[in-house]
């Protein structure tokens, strides 16, 4: 014959998981890339000559100029183009 039931265990912890993967293999850097700035203008990256994914470089070209929009007559705030954020070195840091 079975004795009495045991005292309930405790809760286990929540968002518990299991041991973490393996880590997996550098990839290679992009070999071209397309951006739209703060005003809309589109511009495509393509790997320098001599491409080293280690060291990756790129030429950017505008291909797409954003169709200028008229100030507005209430605001005093500068628009983003009169003060525009340099993207590219932000976005290639992002790379490596």
């Amino acid at each position: 014959m079975a004795g009495p039931a045991g005292p309930t265990g405790p809760t286990g912890a929540e968002g518990a998981s299991g041991a973490p993967g393996k880590s997996g293999s550098n990839g290679s850097p992009p070999t071209s890339w397309t951006y739209t700035d703060q005003d809309g203008n589109e511009y495509q990256c393509t790997a320098v000559d001599n491409f080293d994914p280690d060291n990756p470089r790129y030429h950017c070209v505008q291909t797409s100029t954003a169709s200028p929009t008229p100030p507005s007559s209430t605001s005093e705030e500068p628009s983003p183009s009169d003060s525009p954020t340099p993207l590219l070195p932000l976005m290639l840091k992002n790379l490596t």
